[in-house]
């Protein structure tokens, strides 16, 4: 019951912000018909769309972490789907099983920097920054391509900026050098 309530407002919020934001023009890339064994969902979608479904599969497991999907977190994940212009189905369908896709991870430097910013920001977005998340982070972190001795300062990093109010992109900047460094 609980997970059909979390679909339903995931489909208002997305609604809401698909008409705020912009609306998606194409229809929507229907799955295909092996798409109900997890790691197969739509092999026929571009690398740049199938990196921005793993990116909401990541953010939503994150989410879901805590044990509690807020209702900041589910608003977030939502502007966040909507901005990079994932389908309403797609969506819905990462929602009701986020392990539906095989992980892509991003193809370039600063879409991983843009991710972990976004994770690490969905992570504080509820005001309290559960161990769980905080570990999923992390891991996740790794799984897009950073270091391992790096991870843990990164993520300190970002905590401390965003909860300071740094704007986004000089975060970012921030990141870049370090990982030049």
């Amino acid at each position: 019951m609980i997970i059909i309530l979390l679909i339903v407002i995931a489909f208002i919020l997305w609604k809401i912000y698909s008409q705020e934001e912009r609306p998606i023009k194409s229809k929507a890339t229907k799955a295909s018909p092996s798409s109900t064994k997890r790691g197969s969902y739509s092999p026929s979608l571009s690398s740049r769309k199938r990196e921005n479904l793993s990116h909401l599969q990541l953010l939503v497991s994150l989410a879901m972490s805590d044990g509690v999907l807020d209702k900041a977190e589910l608003k977030f994940i939502t502007h966040i789907a909507v901005q990079r212009g994932i389908p309403e189905d797609h969506f819905l369908a990462i929602f009701r099983d986020p392990t539906i896709i095989s992980y892509v991870p991003p193809s370039s430097d600063a879409s991983r920097l843009i991710n972990l910013y976004e994770m690490v920001m969905l992570m504080m977005i509820d005001g309290d920054i559960d161990k769980n998340e905080i570990y999923v982070c992390v891991a996740t972190a790794r799984k897009l391509g950073f270091k391992a001795e790096v991870v843990s300062l990164l993520v300190e990093v970002l905590i401390k900026q965003i909860a300071e109010g740094i704007a986004k992109e000089i975060i970012l900047r921030d990141l870049e050098k370090r990982m030049r460094a």
